[in-house]
């Protein structure tokens, strides 16, 4: 999606400087030049799905009912004990399967220098995690995930289906992930 769209942007700016030389009529011209560029490639976002977040697999449909299926968002603020008591409280005595996600949020500085210290407080989140659902669970995994929380949730309910997702607080990505998955959110707290 980049290479098109980076494309456009240099046809738009030639467009516009061959316009400025050429005269008035040439301003019209790529004038509609631009906005078909960018009605085209809205429609082409739309057929594509990326508007929406890409079609996530029907979760419902590959989900068993007999076993708990939880996915767990974890950061810095996520209490251990917590996590294992509302992931039993939630399972009602059915076996636990927990897939783990571990965003590496940071700032945009450490994205931009590539600085490693997110992936490593995520890794050890993430360790945390599963670490405090050892024995509660008949199957966990995990991963770090993608820096924004919204993308790593996406990302996982590609690999997991989840009936129900725990975040480490109340925020307004939780009403955010659950209008846009239609999986319920629960937040944990101390």
């Amino acid at each position: 999606m980049a290479v098109p769209l980076v494309f456009f942007l240099l046809g738009a700016i030639f467009l516009v400087l061959a316009a400025a030389v050429v005269g008035p009529w040439a301003w019209i011209v790529a004038g509609g030049l631009i906005l078909f560029g960018i009605a085209y490639g809205l429609y082409a976002l739309r057929q594509s799905g990326l508007t929406r977040g890409g079609d996530l697999p029907d979760v419902a449909s590959r989900l068993d009912l007999t076993t708990y299926n939880v996915l767990v968002i974890a950061d810095d603020r996520l209490p251990p004990d917590a996590l294992k008591r509302v992931v039993e409280d939630h399972a009602g005595g059915r076996p636990v399967a927990a897939f783990v996600v571990a965003p590496a949020v940071g700032s945009g500085l450490e994205k931009i220098t590539g600085d490693q210290s997110t992936y490593v407080r995520a890794k050890e989140n993430l360790d945390s995690a599963l670490d405090s659902l050892e024995g509660l669970t008949a199957s966990r995994q995990g991963k770090v995930g993608a820096y924004d929380p919204l993308q790593a949730i996406e990302e996982a309910l590609r690999e997991f289906p989840a009936e129900e997702i725990l975040v480490p607080a109340e925020s307004d990505q939780t009403l955010a992930a659950e209008t846009r998955f239609g999986v319920h959110v629960a937040a944990l707290s101390n």
